[in-house]
């Protein structure tokens, strides 16, 4: 018999959340037992408007819509092995966001879907087999760009764009959580590890132009590992940082944030605090401030001193070059708590552009050994030997 788990105050003639046991419920209506439905109360009552289908998708979707008819609020599924076979967990959970907040708990056994807040279907697409992923990366198209972008951006969201990895359904991944989150038709989906709350895989469908499909593929690649708090606290901050042209002048004066830049950020911002948000609501993760620190990559954990003194060097003194200086100009003279570089400018290099200068050298350092150096010029000591003696 199919067990319904009505959770909090009733709405009409529906639960506020049903939990339903997906293979029992489909077993009882092909034996005619639909009818005893009908007779256990009218938190079951709904259940009359739904239509199972031979196609596991299309049979699910029917279920959706009797439920958000009938103004259910929230419907929980437990789907058995048998019927997991035939069904892509991308194609499921792309249907059930269809309905509502929708995300996914697969394992060997088992899937869990809960659809929150349901209501009719949005966008609703015919039912598919997805694309598979393919096993080797292959060059696609670009899409005909709807809109542009200003142009620190333009350059990187077109070559994004025109190889979109992680345009795709993702696949269902052990121990994790499925969650997906959508706005007029554009579906992020985050299969996010449920020991660690990191990201294993991102995925995105639905764009159908450049602009968007170029920004989503760079925001699938910068979080990818990324605990699920982080990605979407500064997920869209790396996503700005990555695709900026350094060489550009900055979008706009002063703190630049994707917010400011440009408006091609908005979705994607939108897009990860939602799967967030769906997140918290089926694991209960209640973590609210993240301390994520990568830290430094492996080759610069690998170096020893001397060695990460000469890689230091050697970017400093080919930056200093490049802007016409001598390359004792950029001087190392210390490296402090493993990532802190501090420097010492002097020529050309330390007259009014000095601020410019410690920018670009920081980015230099970054892009050439790691990511995570930061670069600090060295303190500049009081010469006045009198003032020295009187604050001793």
């Amino acid at each position: 018999m199919t067990q319904l788990a009505p959770r909090g105050p009733a709405h009409d003639d529906a639960p506020a959340l049903a939990v339903l046991d997906y293979d029992a419920l489909l077993a009882d209506y092909r034996t005619n037992l639909l009818d005893r439905l009908r007779g256990f109360g009218p938190a079951e009552a709904w259940l009359a408007l739904w239509v199972p289908d031979d196609d596991p998708v299309a049979s699910l979707r029917n279920l959706w819509d009797a439920a958000a008819a009938a103004g259910c609020g929230a419907v929980q599924l437990d789907i058995g092995a048998a019927t997991l076979a035939g069904i892509d967990r991308g194609v499921l959970l792309d249907m059930a966001a269809r309905f509502g907040s929708a995300c996914l708990h697969d394992d060997a056994q088992r899937c869990s879907i809960l659809v929150q807040g349901l209501h009719p279907a949005v966008g609703l697409p015919a039912v598919a087999p997805s694309r598979p992923r393919p096993p080797v990366r292959e060059r696609a198209a670009a899409p005909a760009p709807a809109r542009a972008t200003v142009s620190p951006y333009a350059a990187a969201i077109a070559e994004a764009a025109r190889d979109p990895f992680h345009g795709h359904l993702l696949p269902p991944h052990p121990g994790c959580v499925l969650v997906a989150a959508g706005h007029d038709g554009v579906m992020l989906t985050l299969a996010i590890e449920h020991d660690t709350h990191r990201v294993r895989e991102a995925g995105f469908f639905g764009s159908t132009d450049a602009v968007t499909t170029g920004v989503l593929e760079v925001l699938c690649r910068v979080i990818e590992s990324l605990p699920v708090l982080e990605a979407a606290q500064h997920g869209p901050a790396r996503l700005e940082a990555a695709l900026r042209d350094r060489s550009a002048p900055p979008p706009v004066p002063g703190i630049v944030t994707p917010r400011a830049a440009d408006p091609a950020f908005a979705l994607p911002t939108l897009l990860v605090r939602q799967a967030l948000q769906r997140y918290r609501e089926h694991t209960g993760f209640a973590e609210r401030d993240s301390r994520y620190d990568a830290g430094p990559g492996p080759r610069w954990r690998a170096l020893d001193e001397n060695a990460r003194a000469q890689a230091v060097t050697a970017t400093l003194a080919r930056y200093a070059r490049a802007h016409g200086a001598e390359a004792s100009d950029a001087e190392l003279v210390a490296i402090e708590i493993d990532i802190r570089i501090v420097a010492r400018l002097g020529g050309t290099l330390a007259g009014p552009e000095r601020a410019a200068h410690c920018m670009a050298l920081e980015r230099a350092l970054q892009a050439e050994i790691d990511p995570r150096l930061e670069l600090y010029l060295e303190e500049r000591k009081d010469r006045n030997k009198l003032r020295r003696l009187a604050v001793v």
